[in-house]
């Protein structure tokens, strides 16, 4: 392994709509932060990658990359350190009234896609279950907001970069 600082999140590399980096992305990265690629161990590779691309790379893509089974990168544990976010379970539940009405001021479709099926309220920070604090997803859109994991890094630090992500 090349020894350098800690990449700092890379925020310049084609993603896909949702902010998230491609397998090309992380291939191309891993084949720069590796003198020797083959040697390299799969858990370093997989922890470079959430490193590098801290919370724009889903579980999938750091697999196909990688080359290994997604089960395993999710055991591959790496914390953000201070100010990263990383997700935790939202402090309150979602009252079915106010789902409602965060699924009716939506449109009662994903703000990310515009699917209109297996809609789900996302927190956008944690703590308060209020409107402003909450939006429909799909489930894919809300998994990957998740960093492809319901236990992943959230991509970004604010309500207002949410909003901006989801916006394209």
């Amino acid at each position: 392994m090349v020894d350098e600082p800690e990449a700092e999140p890379d925020t310049t590399s084609p993603k896909s709509e949702l902010g998230f980096a491609s397998v090309a992305d992380a291939e191309s990265y891993l084949g720069t932060r590796f003198d020797d690629l083959d040697a390299a161990s799969k858990k370093d590779q997989i922890v470079a990658l959430k490193k590098r691309f801290y919370g724009k790379i889903t579980r999938k893509t750091v697999a196909e990359a990688v080359d290994c089974a997604g089960s395993y990168v999710s055991k591959v544990g790496w914390s953000p350190g201070e100010g990263e976010t990383r997700w935790e379970r939202p402090s309150e539940e979602v009252s079915e009234t106010v789902r409602n009405d965060v699924l009716d001021r939506d449109g009662r479709e994903c703000v990310a896609c515009g699917a209109e099926t297996n809609l789900q309220v996302h927190h956008i920070r944690r703590g308060e279950s209020t409107p402003s604090n909450l939006a429909t997803l799909c489930r894919d859109c809300h998994k990957d907001v998740h960093g492809g994991s319901w236990h992943g890094v959230l991509p970004y630090q604010s309500v207002d970069e949410f909003w901006d992500l989801v916006d394209g």
